[in-house]
């Protein structure tokens, strides 16, 4: 596990670590979540992690433009642990099916 404060150092650990799978916050400094992702998407190793997106904002269009960048899933905050330990184990296992 890694944790980053913006998507730029995410990017780049991402990189380095190569995960199961991607949480990111929408709102981040330096690179947003969805502009990471979309540089994710870009990378031949990183393409098929699963992304899943957290925000505060229940906003249709952050949705749609966090679904068009290449995430995953998408879950509005406030949040309960026992949610994303679930959504990641089925992401990755659905990735690992694929």
């Amino acid at each position: 596990m890694a944790t980053s404060l913006n998507g730029k150092d995410g990017l780049s650990k991402a990189i380095q670590i190569l995960p199961d799978a991607i949480i990111a916050d929408i709102r981040m400094p330096e690179m947003d979540g969805i502009e990471m992702c979309r540089q994710i998407r870009k990378i031949k190793m990183l393409k098929d992690v699963p992304v899943l997106f957290l925000t505060a904002d229940s906003d249709e269009y952050l949705a749609m433009s966090a679904h068009q960048s290449g995430g995953t899933q998408y879950l509005n905050k406030p949040i309960k642990i026992n949610m994303i330990s679930g959504m990641l184990k089925e992401m990755i296992h659905e990735e690992m099916d694929d």
